[in-house]
């Protein structure tokens, strides 16, 4: 049995950590126990895994024939981004990632992505950058969904006529956009900016990105502050800060009564407002941007469509480099893209994969666990197929390769002693290797141990 990740966390606007999203292909395996990894000497199962509540099951689709093959060279018919860009050491990517990464972005994303480069948006605006991230390809479409933007903002305008006063102007953009823009609820699934336009559904990311355009344009100061799983908005005033939350539409007819306001949090994103200003971080523009391909990347390995998966939490983690959850979301991709290509016996190109996650992360001990139940599968199939050499010689070069991992000596010794006696079954047997835990998720560093790194986030 192959590991399925347990690193998808929820989206920007999911309700809290208590509920983490877990990534696994049989729902049979969704029981409440403690995660173990278990090597009989005849066959390798899990014995339990961590307790969650929320499992997705993850179809086989055309994306992974489409990608079945050795990770793509990239292609050289466009200029790609990542040449303007010197990848931060944090967050080092092996080339054929990279080249992956350009294969899946198109002219008007790269444009966009290599005005970010430097951490600010110089020739986009947050709202052109917002919509190119939620997947916008064609400039022709970009300009009709900007001309929404701009009538709505006449609209404001005009309204605005007759307030002075900073706090009076940011409610009346509030309200503004709760019945002009947001008419259409809050909707968990809204990642897509363009969609927001469209249909008036919003999430706390996409009304955050909503009010931080139209703010800033009539003068009032906006930034975006996030916690784990949740976005909103900061007002810059005279004398104070005000933290608003776009998801709530009476927020401002609220502020008197705290209690109120908090229940209606809690009744549209299903989380109580208990977020204080010592847990919130500012955002930059780039990272809202960041945080839009990490959604996407989400949705996109939900749906088993892994190469534009791994693209989209690239480019999150390129945005953001120190964002630690969307790396751990780029390893449950590669991880569960590979796990996909053994199960289509096309274990050389799952091999390839895990091995460039390894360059990652070299502490994610799932990779290897996965690696060397893929090569006792690979060489098994070997030898029912009368390839014992091919197999023996595989299992040597892992041996040298990785001479920590006890499985590739014990089994090339075992089979090339099997050789003798060709009357002998020349299947390998899987190693002992029961005291070899299964790490129920990534560590991975948190504000606590390094102030440069945010906590965890769970979209």
């Amino acid at each position: 049995m192959l590991f399925w990740s347990p690193l998808l966390v929820p989206r920007w606007g999911v309700p809290s950590a208590s509920s983490p999203l877990m990534v696994y292909r049989d729902p049979d395996l969704a029981i409440t126990a403690i995660c173990r990894l278990v090597w009989p000497r005849y066959s390798l199962c899990l014995a339990a895994l961590t307790a969650l509540t929320t499992t997705l099951s993850l179809a086989t689709t055309c994306a992974v024939g489409d990608h079945a093959g050795t990770v793509p060279p990239g292609n050289r018919q466009q200029r790609t981004y990542s040449a303007y860009w010197a990848w931060d050491a944090r967050c080092a990517v092996p080339p054929q990632l990279i080249a992956l990464m350009d294969l899946h972005t198109r002219p008007l994303e790269a444009e966009m992505l290599a005005d970010a480069a430097d951490g600010r948006l110089d020739r986009h605006t947050l709202l052109s950058a917002a919509l190119i991230a939620s997947g916008i390809v064609d400039a022709t479409a970009l300009q009709r969904q900007e001309a929404v933007f701009r009538a709505a903002l006449q609209r404001l305008h005009q309204r605005l006529a007759d307030s002075h006063c900073l706090q009076q102007k940011a409610q009346a953009v509030f309200q503004f956009m709760h019945q002009e823009l947001l008419f259409g609820g809050y909707a968990l699934q809204t990642t897509d900016l363009g969609e927001t336009l469209r249909s008036g559904k919003y999430n706390c990311l996409t009304a955050t990105i909503v009010y931080n355009c139209l703010a800033n344009e009539v003068g009032v100061p906006t930034c975006a502050v996030h916690a784990p799983g949740h976005v909103l908005s900061r007002i810059f005033l005279p004398d104070a800060t005000l933290d608003v939350e776009t998801t709530c539409p009476r927020w401002f007819q609220l502020s008197a009564r705290p209690a109120e306001q908090a229940e209606q949090v809690t009744q549209t994103v299903g989380i109580a407002p208990n977020i204080n200003n010592g847990t919130l971080r500012e955002a930059s523009d780039v990272e809202l941007v960041a945080m839009l391909y990490y959604n996407r990347g989400c949705d996109l390995l939900a749906g088993s469509h892994f190469a534009e998966a791994a693209a989209a939490n690239l480019k999150s983690l390129r945005l953001a480099p120190h964002n630690a959850t969307a790396k751990g979301n780029l390893l449950a991709t590669i991880n569960n893209w590979a796990i996909e290509l053994a199960r289509q016996r096309q274990f050389a190109e799952a091999a390839h994969l895990l091995r460039l996650g390894m360059d990652i992360e070299p502490s994610f001990h799932t990779f290897m666990a996965n690696y060397v139940h893929l090569h006792q599968q690979w060489t098994s199939q070997l030898c029912q197929q009368g390839r014992t050499d091919e197999a023996l010689g595989l299992l040597q070069q892992q041996a040298a390769a990785f001479p920590q991992e006890p499985f590739f000596a014990r089994a090339a010794a075992e089979l090339q002693g099997r050789q003798r006696w060709p009357a002998m079954h020349t299947q390998p047997q899987p190693a002992q290797l029961s005291s070899s835990p299964l790490p129920a998720a990534l560590k991975v560093p948190t504000s606590a141990s390094d102030p440069n790194i945010p906590p965890p986030q769970e979209q």
